[in-house]
């Protein structure tokens, strides 16, 4: 059993999270110039490099670009920090791996004339890592199946999750606080909310041993799951998302 513990503070705070960096990319001299002209202040400018890292460091054309758009001594000092700038692997990395997610779309753009057709019992589509489908819309059980990505000895390992609606639920309260509201920290000592999200999921498997072909179908599918006429097939990543589809008896 996972246990989720959310507190929601009343009065609620909190819309001061900028500091938060979520797999960005890395930036390119085309937004530092865009940054420059915008007046963005040489800190914040060069937080968001820290942060984000260039993806090639700059050439002294570059920097000669940044000045006469204003750029301070500061910051062109702050650019030149080796340390702020992607390596060249890593910037080779990214370049491959901006092809693959490329190739990709691609690949999506010239499956959609393949898939126009495939049989009607048939749904292919794509779901976000973390990303509930529920297979009651097709008139399977009410189960969400969540597909996670991991790395694993230099490889990404997907595993799929089946959590059970049913026996998860939420726990809500309200708790009479103490003390004075402290008005330096994020914490408030008055009365709050707490939120409490049991989830029951269990890891099922993908049976790659096993692989299905079906007529006027382009892809291989290996079976994840099912039930009352309705299955889930995975058929493989697709960037950052996963590939599935649905066959029933009818749709």
């Amino acid at each position: 059993m996972k246990i989720k513990v959310w507190q929601i503070v009343t009065p609620v705070i909190l819309s001061c999270l900028g500091a938060l960096t979520v797999c960005a990319r890395p930036i390119e001299f085309s937004e530092v110039s865009l940054l420059v002209r915008s007046h963005e202040s040489s800190p914040d400018i060069l937080d968001q490099v820290r942060s984000r890292k260039l993806l090639h460091p700059l050439t002294a054309q570059q920097e000669d670009v940044l000045k006469q758009q204003g750029a301070n001594e500061d910051l062109i000092r702050g650019l030149r920090d080796s340390r702020v700038a992607l390596s060249t692997a890593e910037a080779n990395a990214f370049g491959a791996e901006e092809q693959r997610i490329a190739a990709h779309r691609q690949d999506a753009r010239e499956s959609h004339d393949e898939t126009a057709s495939m049989p009607d019992n048939v749904r292919v589509f794509d779901v976000s890592y973390g990303h509930a489908i529920n297979l009651s819309q097709w008139g399977g059980p009410d189960y969400d199946v969540v597909f996670k990505c991991r790395r694993f000895a230099g490889e990404d390992v997907i595993e799929p999750f089946l959590t059970d609606n049913v026996r998860s639920y939420v726990d809500t309260a309200t708790y009479l606080g103490h003390g004075r509201d402290d008005s330096t920290t994020m914490f408030d000592h008055r009365n709050y909310s707490s939120v409490v999200a049991r989830e029951v999921s269990r890891p099922i498997s993908i049976d790659m041993a096993n692989p299905v072909f079906l007529k006027d179908v382009p892809y291989t599918l290996y079976h994840v799951c099912g039930a009352h006429g309705i299955s889930l097939y995975y058929i493989g990543p697709n960037g950052g998302s996963v590939r599935l589809a649905v066959v029933a008896s009818r749709l």
